[in-house]
């Protein structure tokens, strides 16, 4: 979406959604099957799979989300 950034070491594997402002930070891998609201950081080495991230929730380094629905810092 509008205003998303996706560092150039992230994978993404279709389907994926990217909502406005969010960020994808190097190395993570988003999907497939996978939600990232708007607002929310996917930090250093994260994965989300199968998986919807809420708006404004991070996600830290080398934390990997699979088959969840995440709300707030995890």
């Amino acid at each position: 979406a509008r205003g998303a950034r996706v560092d150039p070491t992230a994978v993404l594997d279709p389907p994926v959604f990217v909502g406005e402002n969010a960020l994808v930070g190097p190395r993570a891998r988003v999907g497939p099957y996978a939600v990232v609201g708007p607002g929310c950081l996917l930090d250093h080495d994260s994965a989300v799979r199968d998986a919807t991230v809420c708006p404004d929730t991070y996600v830290g380094g080398g934390v990997r989300l699979d088959g969840v629905v995440a709300d707030g810092p995890v």
